[in-house]
């Protein structure tokens, strides 16, 4: 019994400073990316009202600008759900309670209404970012009419974050059975 509570306290640590490590690195990402982010839109707004704006070369729409609006609220949502995840594991908080399956469910949801909504902002648009990504595209044969591009990448990313949340959630229940069991 011993073995195994030294074996617990062990493998609980390992957890606790993978976690706080992971916790900084995305938290330092996720402020860059912030700001990258807002740097982005606001060149892009002032390219939009002020074509040439500071010499710079090149057109900006106004799907494009809604489409850095949205992609970049939808990742900060995301890592925002990773950052609460890991900031709760790294203070000691178990990882199997039902809040973390239902923040891990919240980011399954976040990339499944990415897909949804870059599939319909890419209506008649070539996404952004198309060569680091899986995209299935529905191209019509009367060139008048959009293409709808779906990205499979992130749709399997999604459904199997909403796997594991509901596996979370499912260990959560048993544990806590097992607990009113004893």
């Amino acid at each position: 019994m011993v073995k195994e509570e030294l074996a617990y306290t062990a493998a609980l640590s390992k957890v606790r400073k993978a976690c706080r490590i992971a916790y900084l690195v995305i938290r330092v990402l996720f402020i860059m990316g912030l700001i990258v982010w807002m740097l982005l839109l606001v060149t892009c707004i002032l390219l939009l009202v002020f074509p040439g704006f500071l010499g710079l070369v090149g057109s900006v729409d106004v799907p494009t600008v809604v489409q850095i609006i949205v992609s970049g609220l939808m990742v900060i949502l995301m890592l925002w759900f990773v950052l609460l995840v890991l900031k709760d594991m790294y203070k000691g908080g178990s990882p199997f309670t039902l809040v973390q399956s239902k923040r891990i469910r919240a980011i399954a949801y976040v990339l499944f209404a990415r897909v949804v909504v870059g599939a319909f902002l890419s209506s008649g648009l070539l996404p952004l970012f198309a060569k680091e990504n899986v995209f299935v595209g529905f191209q019509s044969t009367d060139p008048t009419q959009p293409t709808l591009f779906v990205d499979v990448g992130t749709l399997i990313i999604a459904v199997v974050f909403y796997c594991v949340s509901l596996v979370f959630e499912y260990g959560t229940l048993l544990q806590r059975e097992k607990d009113t069991f004893i």
